[in-house]
Formats: structure tokens, sequence, C-alpha cells
């Protein structure tokens, strides 16, 4: 069994104000022991997200959004951007294409069900010509 390890670290502020925050999505598959997703992102207004940073593993092969100044790349990750996000309440929608944004590589598709002072995540973690696989996940 590979041992999988997430790479996020903290994000300075990107906007001012305290209506913004960063957390995260940590999540891992819940019958494979090698996959895993890692998404930064920034909280906004309204329960919305904007995805800043993911990190996506399959076995031995990784795919990473590249990083920003001052941050060491993921040495033999395939670099992703992000196609689509959307988040409210309940949902988190985000994809990640190609450099040249042809079609849609990663998908992670997320639902969150809450009841008194608990909650929980988890959907599906989809990676084209690789396979689909139920997450389950942890929010910070």
């Amino acid at each position: 069994m590979r041992r999988v390890a997430a790479v996020l670290s903290g994000v300075g502020a990107l906007w001012a104000g305290a209506a913004n925050a960063t957390g995260s999505f940590e999540c891992t598959a819940t019958d494979v022991p090698d996959v895993m997703a890692s998404v930064l992102v920034a909280r906004l207004p309204n329960a919305m997200v904007m995805p800043l940073r993911a990190q996506f593993l399959v076995g031995d092969d990784t795919w990473a959004t590249a990083p920003e100044e001052g941050v060491t790349p993921i040495k033999g990750a395939i670099t992703v951007v992000t196609a689509h996000q959307y988040g409210d309440a309940h949902n988190v929608i985000l994809e990640y294409a190609d450099e040249d944004a042809t079609g849609v590589l990663i998908s992670l598709r997320l639902v969150r069900g809450a009841a008194a002072d608990w909650s929980a995540l988890a959907g599906v973690l989809t990676v084209r010509d690789v396979g689909a696989w139920a997450v389950t996940c942890l929010e910070g």
C-alpha cells in the first residue's frame, strides 16, 4: 500500500475582509487506499468556493494545479487547470482540464449533509480514462 500525503499548505489572504477565508477538502476513496483528492479553496459569501490549489493521486499518477510563485512544484505531476467550479450549502462541483483546456480530465462532485452540529461530505472522484471512485472527505 502506497502512503499518500497531502502537500497543500496555507496560502496568504487573497482578499481583504473577514468574509473570505481559506479551507480545504481532503478526500479519500472508500474502497481503494491510494486514491486521494486534496483541494485548497477560498470560501466566499453564500457558501460558494473558489479552488486555489488542487492535487489528485491515483496509484502512482499525480495531477496538480500549477503552484503559485514560491511554492515547489510536485515532481512528475501532470498540470491541470480549473475548468468549472460550483459550490453552495449542499453541493460542491470542481472540474479540471488539461493545460490546453481541451476537455475535463478530473471531476470531483461532492454532496454535504448536515444535522445539528454534525456534517458529512462525500461524492465521486472521476479521472478520465482512469476510473471513478466513491470518496469521503474531511473539510477543514
